[in-house]
């Protein structure tokens, strides 16, 4: 629909969106945020509706602390929240902020940015009232003028409802909430379109209700209120494209379902089972450091779906290391004195080259693959310091330690043509080779068998790298593929992501869960299969 244009202020637009997907509004005044809660207010006496059809229904409290209250009980009621504020007032919701987002519940906190008054009161906004919020695990979306509040106030609500992470949705205070300009309008029909009912239907299932109980608000002892904490995390990695690309929410939930499963066989198959979170493993791989640490030496296997295209009891998972390589020479104008500097983006550049030279001469596994993180300040000046990060990957992680051998000297040559010099560091610690174990691997084809999943994968695809492989090298470790996908669509993209909100990924959980239990119930319950098992991790 064409939108038409009206002439407002930035308040104005911020209750303009906010209300259509608002069910309840928890208020209290405070200056430069009152005119969005007093819109809502009348708008709501006049009996207009959201796009659910309602009238919201505006509760003002006695501070901003009861309007937040407000907020989060209503959320746990199943009711679409939102509150106005600023400055100290949002100050007085953070407890409330960290109960909501630690709850996963979707919500926007629309705030008139305006300092935190220190030596004196102000009415200009430094942002100091929003930036003391960046701990609390609310996601934060910012506008510069009024139409693009109109434009990014509905994506604060649309990605908070799908992602289930709440939002603070701020701008200038005194500026952009009180400047009144021309914008275009969106139509609440639109609007209505653009919003993810599933996801609203999903939210309000997830209510405090006699029906459906469920535990909110308990005490936990240290270790289990880590691993609960760190649950969150992959709806914070799927956020920036509001989906899961790599399937970390079903993986995550596999296991836990699996392990309950398993709970009712323990005394059986006299096992104990153990769900550990392992967040990060895209990036910094947080297995790693578990292993360092000792955490898995302590068992006698460990398991993980991961979700693909295809089914394959064993993926080829390469061992990689990551570096930061740095070039270090000497600044000097580029125009009237370049012999006077020695070039760090030649010696970055240089190291590239000699990279692709060496690609020709070594295995068809080995690969490298890096970017420039930082290539100078300005044209007219020598590069004096130059960044890079660089992944380089094997199937055997001996053999990448020769790799990474012949990539330093590629840096040390570089650094000597251009008069330069260089040093590296770890970007983050170096993922293993899955190791083989041919027993358990058997069996896990065997499951896959009896559950009707064809072994459409192909085992010689290299499937990447996971800190997985660390853990394969202290127990004997699996990590199968689950087909939640069709064939040929890849990993990380946005045609990935979908998947997983559909029927399909339902069916990988539960077929997940079952390829783990049985799995496991399977060399548990055969000590000469166990035996292999252990026999195989020893080789």
């Amino acid at each position: 629909m064409a939108r038409k244009f009206k002439s407002m202020d930035g308040n104005n637009a911020a209750a303009y969106v906010s209300y259509a997907f608002t069910e309840v509004a928890g208020i209290y005044p405070i200056t430069p945020s009152s005119p969005m809660a007093d819109l809502v207010d009348q708008w709501a006496a006049a009996g207009q509706k959201n796009i659910f059809g309602t009238t919201v229904k505006v509760c003002e409290m006695q501070s901003e602390a009861g309007a937040s209250g407000t907020v989060h009980g209503s959320l746990n009621a199943g009711a679409l929240t939102t509150t106005y504020t600023a400055s100290q007032g949002l100050l007085l919701m953070i407890p409330n902020m960290y109960k909501i987002a630690g709850e996963l519940l979707p919500c926007v906190f629309h705030v008139s940015a305006r300092t935190v008054s220190s030596h004196a009161l102000n009415i200009f906004g430094d942002h100091s009232d929003v930036m003391a919020c960046r701990q609390t695990g609310f996601a934060m979306l910012c506008e510069g003028n009024v139409q693009e509040v109109m434009d990014l106030g509905p994506v604060a609500h649309l990605a908070s409802i799908e992602g289930r992470v709440p939002f603070v949705n701020f701008f200038d205070g005194f500026r952009t909430s009180h400047e009144i300009q021309k914008v275009a309008v969106w139509d609440y029909d639109d609007l209505k379109e653009m919003c993810d009912m599933d996801a609203v239907d999903a939210f309000r299932k997830h209510a405090l209700n006699p029906e459906r109980p469920n535990m909110r608000g308990s005490h936990e002892n240290g270790d289990i209120f880590f691993q609960h904490r760190e649950a969150c995390n992959p709806y914070y990695d799927a956020l920036p494209e509001v989906g899961h690309a790599c399937g970390h929410c079903l993986s995550g939930s596999i296991s836990v379902l699996a392990a309950l499963a398993l709970q009712e066989l323990q005394d059986e198959l006299d096992l104990d089972v153990h769900i550990i979170g392992t967040p990060a493993e895209e990036t910094y791989g947080a297995k790693c450091n578990m292993v360092e640490q000792g955490i898995f030496g302590q068992y006698d296997m460990a398991s993980m779906v991961h979700l693909y295209d295809t089914n394959l009891p064993v993926p080829k998972l390469q061992a990689l290391s990551a570096y930061l390589y740095r070039f270090h020479g000497r600044a000097a104008h580029a125009s009237s004195a370049p012999w006077e500097g020695a070039n760090a983006f030649n010696g970055a550049q240089l190291m590239f080259h000699a990279i692709d030279m060496l690609r020709q001469h070594t295995r068809p596994d080995a690969q490298f693959h890096g970017v420039i993180l930082h290539g100078g300040e300005a044209p007219n000046i020598v590069p004096e310091e130059v960044a890079l990060e660089l992944y380089i990957r094997a199937l055997d992680k001996y053999d990448l330690q020769e790799l990474v051998r012949k990539v330093d000297d590629c840096a040390r040559g570089a650094a000597i043509a251009t008069q330069t010099t260089w040093d590296k560091e770890p970007a983050f610690p170096g993922f293993d080779n899955l190791k083989a174990n041919p027993a358990g691997s058997a069996a896990l084809a065997e499951v896959f068998s009896e559950l009707g999943l064809p072994l459409n994968g192909d085992p010689e695809k290299i499937f990447a790298s996971s800190d997985i492989g660390n853990i394969s090298y202290v127990c004997p470790s699996f990590h199968p593929c689950l087909q939640v996908a069709d064939c040929g669509t890849a990993l990380h993209t946005r045609q990935f992501a979908a998947v997983m909100k559909t029927a399909r990924a339902h069916q990988a959980l539960d077929d997940g869960a079952k390829l783990i239990a049985l799995h496991t119930a399977k060399i548990f319950g055969d000590e000469e299969l166990f035996q292999a098992m252990k026999a195989d991790f020893g080789q």
